[in-house]
C-alpha cells in the first residue's frame, strides 16, 4: 500500500523516546515531527515505513448509531491495523440538541423544497392542449392579477397575454384567463398546504426518528 497524505497512519512499537505507543491518527505531513533526521518522500510504500514502527490504517465501515467515534485501530493478522469503532446513544440533551438542529436544517430545506417546486411551473389544459406556465413570484402575481381584470371585464372578446414556460405568446379569453388564474391559485394553495403540514410534523416531532422526509419538489396530485 502507497502511503501519502491521505494516509491515515498509526505509530506502534516505534521505540520513540518519550513518546506514547502507540499514537494515532498521524498525518504522512506529521512524521518529521517524530522523525526530525529522516526524508519521507511525498508518497511512501508501507513496506519502507513499517520498520520505523509506521504503519497505515485500514479503514472500516463506521457503524450505525447516535454518537459514533473512532477507537484504536486494531492489528488484524494478514491485513494490518484497521480503524475500530465505538458507538452509544445519545445523551437525553445530545438528543434534544440533535432534534432541534436537524428541525431547523429540515426547514431551511423546504425553503428550497417551495423553489425547486416552482421551478418546475404550472401545466394548464388550454385549447385542447397542456400550456406550461413559470411560476416565479413575479408571474404568480401577473396571473393573479389578470385573473382579476377577468372577474371584473365587460368586454367579453377581450383577449389577455401571457409567456409559456418556453418563452411563446398565448392569448386567453376572459373566460379562459378566469380559469386559468383560479388554477395556478389552486395550485399554490395545495403546494402551501402540503408544506405546512411538513412544518407541522417537524414541529411536532419529539424525536428525531419522528421527523419527516422531505422530498425534493412537492407534487399535486
Amino acid at each position: 500500500m502507497m502511503c501519502d497524505g491521505s494516509t491515515p497512519l498509526i505509530l506502534a512499537g516505534h521505540g520513540l523516546e518519550g513518546v506514547a505507543d502507540p499514537v494515532w491518527p498521524v498525518s504522512f505531513y506529521e512524521l518529521n515531527r517524530y522523525f526530525p533526521n529522516t526524508s519521507f518522500q511525498d508518497r511512501q510504500p508501507e513496506e519502507v515505513l513499517a520498520p520505523m514502527g509506521i504503519y497505515p490504517i485500514h479503514p472500516s465501515e463506521k457503524p450505525a448509531g447516535d454518537v459514533v467515534e473512532k477507537t484504536e485501530p486494531l492489528l488484524v493478522e494478514g491485513t494490518g491495523y484497521v480503524q475500530q469503532w465505538s458507538t452509544r446513544d445519545y445523551t437525553p440533551e445530545e438528543a434534544a440538541a440533535a432534534l432541534a438542529n436537524e428541525q431547523q436544517n429540515l426547514m431551511w430545506r423546504l425553503d428550497s423544497v417551495l423553489q425547486s417546486t416552482y421551478d418546475r411551473g404550472y401545466v394548464h389544459k388550454h385549447n385542447d392542449g397542456d400550456e406550461k406556465f413559470s411560476l416565479t413570484a413575479d408571474n404568480r402575481q401577473l396571473i393573479t392579477g389578470l385573473y382579476l381584470l377577468a372577474q371584473d371585464e365587460t368586454d367579453a372578446s377581450r383577449k389577455f397575454r401571457l409567456r409559456t414556460f418556453d418563452n411563446t405568446t398565448v392569448q386567453y379569453s376572459v373566460e379562459d384567463m378566469k380559469v386559468l388564474g383560479k388554477g395556478v391559485m389552486e395550485y399554490t394553495v395545495a403546494v402551501l398546504n402540503q408544506l405546512w403540514d411538513y412544518m407541522d410534523e417537524i414541529n411536532s416531532a419529539t424525536k428525531l426518528s419522528d421527523l419527516p422526509t422531505i422530498p425534493d419538489f412537492i407534487e399535486v396530485a
